[in-house]
């Protein structure tokens, strides 16, 4: 009927061998948001609820074998990674939720873990994206929003 099928080229010169499958169907999300996102942070806490902004950040993705993600955020004050990230296709895209741990250290001093949640939307084309983090015990509860582009010059 033609409507399954795999097609599977082996290249056991190139890179260290290479294998190319073709197969029907959509490619596995995980698969297709993997990879590195560029874009800007900004950071909302109780001590400043107009926000802080930082740009030049970056988050990657890594797809796991059980179809989940791993999403590695690290900056100068804060570092996380997350295993076992959903993914749920929508119309527009993909959205991501997970929790884990985030660590916190700031000025030189040690860095200490902290609970958080997260939430992610990522356009079908990867081209809008973002992705936050939710820390309730930390500055009176404080969201980090990271996204594409550069961060607003107003500050707003």
């Amino acid at each position: 009927d033609k409507k399954t099928y795999t097609l599977t080229y082996t290249l056991p010169s190139v890179m260290g061998g290479t294998t190319i499958t073709f197969a029907n169907g959509e490619a596995p999300a995980v698969n297709l948001l993997a990879g590195s996102y560029s874009g800007f942070s900004k950071m909302v806490f109780s001590y400043a609820p107009q926000g802080m902004y930082n740009n030049g950040e970056t988050v990657t993705l890594a797809a796991n074998e059980d179809g989940t993600l791993t999403i590695t955020y690290k900056t100068d004050s804060w570092t996380s990674t997350l295993s076992a990230v959903s993914i749920e296709k929508t119309d527009n895209g993909y959205t991501l939720k997970g929790s884990g741990k985030m660590s916190m250290g700031m000025n030189g001093s040690a860095a200490k873990e902290y609970d958080c949640t997260f939430v992610g939307e990522i356009s079908k084309d990867k081209k809008t994206y973002t992705l936050t983090y939710t820390l309730p015990s930390v500055m009176g509860g404080t969201t980090i929003t990271f996204a594409n582009g550069e961060a607003p010059s107003t500050g707003e």
